[in-house]
């Protein structure tokens, strides 16, 4: 099924509830794949307000390693080591935004993907309860904390919506094809 699964499943009965259920979820993954791709742009936003903002354990870290070196091989290094962190971390986003668009074209994308996104999940939801519960964020208020923690929020929603989706449709393709449809 080299062609797009939506398409494909419209062309179907589409009284079979098994079948509507699959369109639903193919949906939902192909929703769920641009929103984790777009909360990429928020993590780079987070961790540039996290190194940015005059947090006392950073600024602390970042004059110990100046002293370290001297403070241009200090800011290079550190601006290295965030350009790698955005890297690694809009390629884990990429990578399962573009395999769950795989997945609803019927092209097969295997399971790893779904991994990657459980585990951009749980990276959203310690965000989240890092930002309410933490005492460490000492350096923003209440409020900016609590829209913080509702970004991330909705960023775990958007990686459970690759997830979930992701199982379900590898389920059920599996039946569909132990039916013989």
């Amino acid at each position: 099924m080299a062609e797009n699964l939506l398409k494909h499943l419209d062309k179907m009965d589409g009284n079979q509830p098994e079948l509507v259920r699959l369109r639903r979820y193919c949906e939902m993954l192909e929703a769920g794949s641009r929103a984790v791709i777009a909360f990429g742009v928020w993590s780079i936003i987070k961790t540039c307000m996290y190194f940015l903002m005059p947090q006392l354990s950073v600024r602390e870290w970042i004059a110990d390693l100046a002293d370290i070196l001297d403070r241009r091989s200090g800011r290079i290094i550190l601006i290295f080591m965030l350009s790698a962190l955005f890297a690694v971390d809009m390629s884990m986003r990429i990578y399962v935004g573009r395999s769950a668009k795989r997945e609803v074209r019927g092209k097969g994308a295997g399971w790893f993907y779904v991994i990657v996104a459980g585990f951009l999940a749980i990276e959203a939801l310690e965000g989240m309860t890092d930002g309410i519960i933490a005492k460490t964020a000492h350096y923003m208020t209440f409020e900016d904390r609590l829209m913080s923690s509702l970004v991330d929020f909705t960023a775990f929603i958007a990686a459970m919506d690759v997830v979930i989706p992701g199982l379900l449709i590898k389920k059920m393709r599996l039946r569909l094809r132990q039916k013989g449809e």
